[in-house]
């Protein structure tokens, strides 16, 4: 899975929720630091209780720092980036 996601994601295939825009904007976290961390990413957690969809966590990096971000595959078959949140427990 995180293959397609990432090839996706390079090709362009991808859209982001305002929630997560937002999100990303109060930690200063760019469209590109979310791409990289999911290109060097890996998925940490799949949800399957969601009747719109299953999610996943993805953990990656970006400048040593680490980023969460919560995706699902949208109706069309793009990533929908759903939230991104920067990994607190680290320094």
């Amino acid at each position: 899975i995180i293959q397609k996601i990432q090839q996706l994601i390079q090709n362009g295939k991808y859209e982001i929720t305002m929630h997560a825009d937002e999100e990303a904007q109060e930690d200063n976290v760019s469209i590109a630091n979310i791409k990289n961390a999911i290109m060097n990413g890996k998925i940490v957690k799949k949800y399957t209780n969601d009747p719109r969809g299953t999610r996943y966590k993805i953990n990656g990096t970006y400048d040593n720092k680490i980023l969460n971000i919560v995706v699902r595959f949208n109706t069309i078959g793009e990533v929908k980036i759903l939230t991104v949140f920067l990994d607190r427990g680290q320094s």
